[in-house]
């Protein structure tokens, strides 16, 4: 027996005013745009980038002190579709490699947080909130930036995806689909 006759004999039936009505019809419709759904391409562009930067998170007793981290960054960049080109990787790469370079070596710092007596070139200011710079929001921060690049040169993004790793087993991800 084929699964779409199996559906057909088994899928409940339900009374609608004096007649009958299959529920397989629906269970194949909504089967069918699942299928349609399933299938859908998309062209991805996808770079990394690493760093090290210093900070600080004052909600936790484990990571509350200063630290730092070896930053890796992977921005994941679709299309819909099957494209030969998504962009020019190496303009992607060389407008977002001043603000991964502005990050290197240097203590993030959130908006509310104190400088503690860092000169001014030595902190990068990141929108969070102010308990300190998490890697969630440095991703988040990351896509702002990669989704500013990638529609002033006239691509229209399926997606955006930024991971931010600061360690070989702790990763985060900021994602940010077109509906």
């Amino acid at each position: 027996m084929r699964p779409v006759e199996y559906m057909v004999k088994h899928l409940p039936k339900v009374w609608i005013r004096d007649s009958w009505f299959c529920l397989w019809y629906t269970g194949a419709y909504l089967l069918k745009q699942f299928i349609m759904i399933a299938v859908s391409e998309e062209t991805c562009l996808i770079t990394r980038f690493m760093f090290s930067a210093a900070h600080r998170v004052r909600f936790s007793p484990v990571y509350g002190n200063l630290h730092g981290h070896n930053y890796d960054v992977t921005i994941k960049v679709c299309v819909e579709g099957r494209r030969d080109l998504v962009l020019d990787i190496d303009v992607l790469r060389s407008r977002l490699q001043p603000v991964i370079s502005s990050m290197e070596g240097k203590y993030l710092k959130a908006p509310g947080e104190a400088a503690q007596g860092l000169a001014q070139g030595e902190f990068v200011e990141v929108p969070c909130f102010s308990n300190g710079v998490t890697s969630e929001c440095l991703a988040w921060y990351l896509l702002d930036r990669a989704l500013g690049i990638v529609e002033s040169v006239g691509v229209k993004p399926l997606g955006v995806y930024v991971t931010v790793c600061d360690s070989p087993i702790n990763c985060f991800e900021a994602r940010l689909k077109s509906s």
